[in-house]
């Protein structure tokens, strides 16, 4: 075993390490080595250091949580996987393969298809918008937050998770998996997990946009944010149907001309102007 920082290696992988554990209480350090095939067994430099007794069985767990962690393992499978083949097209056969971990794992750490579903989901999510409310509570501890500051808050960590290179594209992908498959029970995660940053962010803007309706309001949000997630969703789509006018890959850039756009918009005329200018009379005209 090759020391990394000065810290020993656990050299299996979270799938077998409770064989590993099984083999060694049961028949000591020659039956935990013969439980693991493969080169280990053969490589001189692969020792555990265990001769034996509670001590050996000591550093045994300290080595296996040099690993990595089995739910940690899962979740990253997990995304991955109902990103490309969407939630009903993984089965937890195929989810354990992938991780390398056995069914138990699963049933232990999540218990079912569903809640690893909404762990993946609330993973990204729930870190997304602890960073939206305190970029909030910043901007509005300094006082008179206007529109493009609120904005900037609320967008700020979604730009910034979608360029991520690790998690980024599976998330976004994921994002339009969940939406063109809903759920009911990943839908009423979804509820919870954004009523108080919808919430929050609702009041901000009112406190802003003193003269609009909260019908306007929200109908207004509602479109933000779909501005904010189809510049997302797919990059190199938006970067080619723009002649690369619009590159989300470059974050800051992409970031001021949402914010610019769509504070236009939430500032925009009263839609009751729009319908007495008689704007609207083409589109009735057409469809007679």
């Amino acid at each position: 075993m090759v020391p990394v920082n000065g810290e020993p290696q656990f050299p299996f992988a979270p799938s077998r390490q409770f064989s590993l554990v099984r083999a060694f209480l049961l028949g000591g350090r020659k039956a935990a080595l013969n439980e693991e095939p493969g080169s280990y067994r053969r490589n001189p430099r692969f020792d555990l250091g265990l001769s034996g007794g509670y001590n050996s069985y000591r550093r045994l767990i300290h080595l296996m949580r040099q690993g990595p962690d089995t739910k940690d393992l899962i979740l990253d499978a997990a995304e991955a996987l109902f990103s490309e083949k969407g939630v009903e097209g993984v089965s937890l056969r195929l989810l354990t393969r992938v991780a390398g971990v056995n069914l138990a794992s699963v049933h232990y750490h999540f218990g079912s298809k569903e809640a690893v579903v909404k762990a993946v989901f609330l993973r990204r999510v729930r870190p997304l918008n602890r960073e939206r409310l305190a970029m909030l509570d910043a901007v509005e501890g300094r006082g008179d937050a206007q529109v493009e500051d609120i904005l900037v808050a609320l967008m700020t960590p979604a730009f910034r998770l979608a360029r991520d290179p690790v998690r980024g594209k599976h998330f976004m992908r994921l994002c339009a998996r969940f939406y063109s498959e809903p759920a009911e029970y990943l839908e009423k995660a979804f509820e919870a997990e954004f009523a108080e940053v919808i919430g929050r962010f609702e009041r901000a803007f009112a406190r802003a946009l003193p003269k609009l309706s909260r019908d306007d309001l929200r109908r207004r949000m509602h479109f933000s944010i779909g501005v904010m997630v189809h510049t997302m969703l797919d990059s190199d789509r938006t970067k080619k149907w723009t002649e690369g006018a619009c590159d989300p890959s470059d974050t800051e850039a992409t970031l001021a001309a949402v914010v610019s756009f769509v504070a236009a918009g939430m500032r925009a005329t009263d839609p009751r102007v729009v319908r007495a200018s008689g704007a609207l009379e083409t589109v009735q005209v057409i469809h007679r």
